[in-house]
């Protein structure tokens, strides 16, 4: 940006003193010339599915996007539980800073909805990062690169960096992107299965003889100890900001 700066001062100044008067005019005139130099970058944030689909961009930094349970592209991970153990879901990250200016990334506390939040408070989650979708297998089966573990409603970590604060030029149609892998267990209470043993007793006339009789008869029955069919219905949602930093990225900053 260059821009030009001109100032012309004209003085005129004249006294007249006693018998003597003198009439002095000065003109003044200089054009001064400044260039700036000023980088005005872009910045975008989005969190979708691996493929792209139910795109969620941030309007601007330290604005909240969220990615629902119920759109992961594998199916609903809380629903899955119902009938396994675990169940995973994947989460792609999109990010574009430019100029010299890095982007990082925040995963806070997660929303949860629904008339019955047992699960959602009680299942546990993993979760590591991948340089791709396809990564996420290996990521998980690691003992390593653990962002989070712990309690689903807990699930947050702080600052993380996606784009560096080298200069870039780089245009939302070609972001870097990493992917979260999210690694869902049930609770250990609900595969214990409760047995019981019913038995009732009495006694009876015998219609032939005119005897009474000991009658009894047993019930085996079982079921298992775990959840309402409600609670697989519940529904979370993980909320994410972003913010841009100079310089050398610090963690959680």
């Amino acid at each position: 940006m260059k821009r030009t700066l001109a100032a012309a001062v004209a003085l005129a100044v004249g006294a007249t003193l006693g018998t003597a008067g003198a009439a002095t005019l000065a003109l003044w005139s200089q054009q001064t010339s400044v260039s700036d130099s000023l980088t005005i970058g872009y910045s975008a944030f989005a969190v979708s599915n691996p493929d792209g689909q139910f795109s969620v961009k941030a309007p601007a930094p330290r604005a909240t996007v969220s990615w629902n349970s119920h759109t992961a592209a594998e199916g609903d991970p809380i629903a899955a539980l119902k009938t396994r153990a675990t169940s995973t879901a994947v989460i792609r990250i999109d990010g574009t800073s430019q100029g010299n200016r890095g982007l990082s990334y925040t995963m806070r506390a997660p929303t949860l909805t629904g008339s019955d939040t047992s699960l959602l408070s009680t299942a546990t989650v993993r979760i590591v990062a991948s340089a791709s979708a396809a990564g996420c297998v290996t990521a998980l089966a690691a003992d390593s690169g653990t962002l989070y573990s712990g309690t689903l409603s807990g699930a947050s970590f702080v600052s993380r960096q996606l784009v560096s604060s080298a200069y870039s030029t780089a245009e939302w149609s070609a972001p870097l992107t990493e992917y979260l892998c999210l690694k869902f267990t049930r609770p250990a209470d609900t595969e214990s299965v409760y047995t019981n043993t019913g038995t009732a007793t009495g006694t009876f006339v015998n219609p032939e003889t005119g005897a009474v009789e000991p009658l009894s008869a047993t019930s085996d029955w079982s079921a298992p100890i775990g959840f309402a069919t409600t609670a697989y219905e519940g529904q979370f949602a993980l909320n994410f900001t972003y913010g841009l930093f100079r310089g050398t990225f610090v963690p959680g900053s």
